[in-house]
Order: structure tokens, then C-alpha cells, then sequence
């Protein structure tokens, strides 16, 4: 199966799922190893700052009295 492109103008989307107790999620949408300027909600509408580099995803969630866990997702092709 080959992986679909990823296209300028195209919306990417991140679904933040309940687990519980979790205190917070954040997120941050990331263009090369670079953090996308208000790229915080759970789409990201890949426009021309993003165009020639592989866009991910980081997800952290916090939990009072733990450790906050992340993950990060990442696009394995460059945005075209």
C-alpha cells in the first residue's frame, strides 16, 4: 500500500481520544523539526509554510502525579 501525498491546501487531522484521569492534552503541529505558528488545534490546513518538508503531529498528556506521556506522528512524505 503506498502512503497518499501529502498536498498544500489539504487539511491533516489529529483526533485527541479520553483517557482517563488525564488533566490535559496538548498539541502541536510541527513543518520539518520546526513548530507550526498556531498550530495547536486538532486540524492543520497544510498551506505554503509547511510546502518541501515531512508535517507531524505531537500529542502530551499530563495527569497530576505522573509523568506527562507524548507521541508524535509523523508524515513520512514531504508536503507537495
Amino acid at each position: 500500500m503506498s502512503p497518499v501525498p501529502a498536498l498544500l491546501g489539504m487539511m491533516s487531522r489529529v483526533t485527541k481520544k479520553t483517557w482517563q484521569p488525564v488533566e490535559t492534552v496538548k498539541i502541536q503541529w510541527a513543518a520539518g523539526s520546526k513548530p507550526v505558528k498556531g498550530g495547536t488545534k486538532t486540524t492543520l490546513k497544510l498551506a505554503g509554510s509547511v510546502g518541501g518538508k515531512k508535517a507531524g503531529v505531537k500529542l502530551t498528556a499530563t495527569c497530576p502525579g505522573r509523568d506527562a506521556g507524548a507521541a508524535t506522528i509523523k508524515v513520512k512524505t514531504k508536503v507537495r
